[in-house]
């Protein structure tokens, strides 16, 4: 009852078959990590933004659908099912594309696609062409085509708006690439490379840093995780075509890039909304709760960590409601 509190619950339900794909659903453990990482979203640091009309919420279940369909292609890949394969890549590319539409750092979404095009181009270059191939990279590219209609559209629905007109074009309409977003976050958010670095806003730097910190440290596990339970594995094979773990590295590109941006280029208090569609940093706090994947168990310095972080995110949940309900930051 308590994750259809907000208007985002489907997200708890997408997020926990995310988790099943990713880590597998087979033993108590892997049970444990999928569930926890559900249910922390129930108290993320979007908090307020989850249940009011904002973009988060449909941004989140949006994005994390689109990896759900993502992986989900991944597993019908090592199964040889390739028609259901494409199909699911493509709706993959789709729900990303909306999420896109709704905040434009989805683009980062891409990213998984651009990565299986640098494979697949490796492999032609290193094997040859072969219809098989051609026709993934095809579906693939096209994938690909689809997110950035996500951005594109909105430009030009938004140029043909303001620049078509008899009236004065705005000053963004003669740029070499015509940007809306670009021209309305410089000129009325004062937002750009470094422009928010200004003594008056550290204080909403230090209300940013704990899931700054987050969002890299969970990026670095990611990143590492794959290689370690390949080599633990005592079943490589059956592993590999249960699970989804190769997608781990691409997510934390993203979500690594997306921590870089902000503290370079937004409105940095942001990222405690936006990390609410990224689901690597769920993971790593339920890992480090019940002691990763493997046999060994949590660490006291682990689990000390992972509890602290959570209560943090429950008092600032609080708090976050009361400065969003008098229009203050992050709000």
């Amino acid at each position: 009852m308590a994750m259809f509190l907000n208007k985002n619950g489907p997200l708890v339900l997408v997020l926990y078959r995310l988790s099943i794909n990713i880590f597998g659903g087979d033993t108590p453990k892997q049970k444990t990590l999928c569930f926890l990482s559900a249910a922390l979203h129930i108290i993320s640091p979007a908090g307020a933004f989850l249940s009011a009309p904002y973009g988060e919420a449909l941004f989140s279940l949006l994005s994390i659908s689109g990896f759900y369909l993502y992986s989900s292609s991944g597993l019908d890949d090592s199964t040889n099912q390739r028609l259901a394969r494409d199909l699911k890549l493509l709706t993959a590319a789709v729900l990303i594309s909306a999420g896109t539409a709704v905040r434009s750092n989805g683009i980062l979404g891409g990213i998984l696609f651009a990565y299986d095009a640098l494979l697949l181009l490796r492999q032609i270059l290193s094997r040859g062409l072969s219809w098989a191939v051609v026709s993934r990279l095809a579906v693939i590219v096209l994938g690909g085509c689809v997110i950035a209609l996500g951005m594109a559209v909105p430009q030009y629905i938004a140029f043909n708006a303001f620049c078509m007109t008899p009236n004065a074009p705005r000053p963004w309409c003669g740029w070499t690439i015509p940007s809306i977003y670009r021209f309305v976050q410089e000129q009325y958010w004062n937002v750009g490379f470094l422009r928010y670095w200004v003594v008056s806003n550290i204080p909403l730097f230090l209300l940013a840093l704990p899931m700054l910190s987050l969002l890299l440290r969970s990026a670095l596990w990611a990143w590492k995780l794959p290689s370690i339970t390949s080599k633990s594995s005592k079943n490589a094979a059956n592993a590999a075509s249960t699970k989804a773990t190769w997608l781990l590295p691409r997510l934390a590109i993203i979500q690594a890039l997306l921590a870089v941006l902000a503290f370079t280029s937004y409105h940095v208090q942001i990222i405690n909304r936006l990390s609410s569609g990224y689901p690597l940093w769920y993971w790593h706090l339920a890992a480090q709760l019940i002691g990763d994947l493997e046999d060994s168990q949590p660490t006291n310095k682990s689990t000390g960590i992972s509890t602290i972080t959570i209560q943090a995110m429950m008092v600032y949940g609080l708090i976050q409601a009361v400065l969003f309900g008098s229009f203050l930051p992050p709000a």
